[in-house]
């Protein structure tokens, strides 16, 4: 699972993120609310290895991949589908090795872990990603919504409250 266990970012003398703490359990469908400017972006780019905390830490999974695109719409010819495809890059690996391949123990390999990753559905599942028109809004800065599989209440832990969980 991901953990972030008492995270805290500063830029200049603002704090954006304090003692912040969540935990993301495999399966679980994750969406960052807040106005702007309150860290949602600096949150993720804490998660990915882009930025370091001034304190706290968060620990990835070693065999989990994070795929992230900009807040700006790509530009060029390519359509959101093939973008957020484009950010998997074991997937793009393997896809490019296959054309390229001729041995055909190699090909046979490649199609193997294809198959392991469920391949043939990733143009689906990247079309239907969740969008967070649908994620409620809470007046408090920034929160990180946690939606619990099959039915469960939803959890939001919010930075700078204590982590008190908020009524859904």
């Amino acid at each position: 699972m991901l953990r972030i266990d008492t995270l805290t970012y500063r830029i200049g003398a603002r704090i954006l993120l304090d003692q912040a703490s969540a935990t993301i359990s495999p399966g679980h469908r994750v969406g960052l609310v807040g106005r702007n400017g309150t860290g949602k972006t600096t949150l993720l780019r804490l998660i990915t290895g882009e930025l370091e905390t001034d304190s706290g830490h968060v620990t990835v999974p070693p065999r989990w991949v994070i795929g992230a695109t900009s807040q700006e719409a790509p530009g060029g010819g390519q359509s959101l589908i093939e973008t957020v495809l484009a950010s998997d890059k074991e997937l793009v690996s393997l896809n490019q090795a296959l054309e390229s391949g001729h041995d055909p123990h190699g090909m046979a390999e490649i199609h193997a872990r294809l198959r392991d990753k469920e391949a043939h559905s990733a143009p689906a599942r990247a079309a239907r990603a969740p969008t967070l028109a649908s994620v409620p809004l809470h007046p408090v800065g920034p929160a990180l919504f946690h939606r619990q599989p099959a039915g469960a209440p939803p959890h939001i832990r919010c930075p700078g409250r204590g982590g008190r969980r908020l009524p859904s």
